[in-house]
């Protein structure tokens, strides 16, 4: 199965998450992601919640619980392994975005897919990676769950 990478930058706005990683839920694509992304969108969507006036407690509490729910949903999203590669490897022009590319590297993802095209020019992710808007990424999966549907038969159920 095809496998992406989604960057922070993807998951917002919620809408946009929430299509991706439905896609994901249906089959279309294998989501990657590591702790570092995961860290950085609870830290983010609970800012996101506090400056729309929820108690910073409560917050935190909805940001954790949106982390447990993609974890458990994707049991094997979560890459591990990367750490060792995030060093300057990829020669970035933000290195604080190396540990993106090396997740991708160890999930052997075909595309990392993200809204920050300005820190992931062409060829630098790894190669035969490719960088990916996320408007691009749910047409391709449309496009291959159609391709199937053409060449799949219908099942039938007696």
């Amino acid at each position: 199965m095809f496998t992406a990478l989604l960057d922070i930058c993807v998951r917002w706005p919620s809408l946009q998450r929430d299509v991706l990683l439905s896609l994901a839920a249906e089959g279309m694509y294998r989501p990657a992601w590591s702790s570092v992304i995961l860290a950085e969108l609870a830290y983010e969507q609970a800012a996101k919640l506090t400056r729309r006036g929820v108690a910073p407690a409560d917050a935190d509490n909805r940001a954790a619980h949106l982390i447990q729910q993609m974890r458990q949903a994707f049991d094997d999203a979560e890459i591990t392994g990367w750490e060792g590669l995030d060093g300057g490897t990829y020669d970035l022009p933000d290195p604080d975005d190396e540990h993106v590319v090396a997740a991708a590297v160890v999930a052997g993802a075909g595309a990392i897919i993200t809204l920050n095209t300005k820190d992931f020019p062409a060829p630098r992710p790894a190669r035969h990676r490719h960088h990916r808007q996320p408007n691009r990424q749910t047409g391709t999966s449309q496009d291959r769950h159609r391709a199937a549907r053409r060449t799949c038969p219908p099942l039938r159920v007696r």
